[in-house]
């Protein structure tokens, strides 16, 4: 399992949740979220803004975070979901 934590995490539904480290299991997959309270050890620091993408589907050039989840909500279903990093 890898940690990783950002500053704001974006749900497929448009849900948000700020200072979180993210759970992601062998394959890459999101596995869960818990609040970052502190310092943790094995966590990776991304920062900025997480998106999670159902799997298979990529970001457009120059598409804004509420064009990624327009798109992902009408996608969702029950497909497991990624993480994509904002730049």
């Amino acid at each position: 399992m890898k940690r990783v934590a950002c500053h704001l995490l974006y749900f497929p539904s448009g849900e948000s949740r700020i200072l979180r480290i993210i759970d992601l299991d062998a394959s890459g997959l999101y596995a869960g979220d818990v609040p970052l309270d502190g310092e943790k050890a094995g966590v990776l620091w991304l920062g900025g803004v997480c998106v999670l993408l159902p799997q298979g589907m990529e970001p457009r050039p120059g598409e804004s975070v509420a064009g990624i989840l327009t798109r992902a909500w009408r996608g969702y279903g029950e497909k497991s979901l990624r993480l994509w990093q904002a730049c």
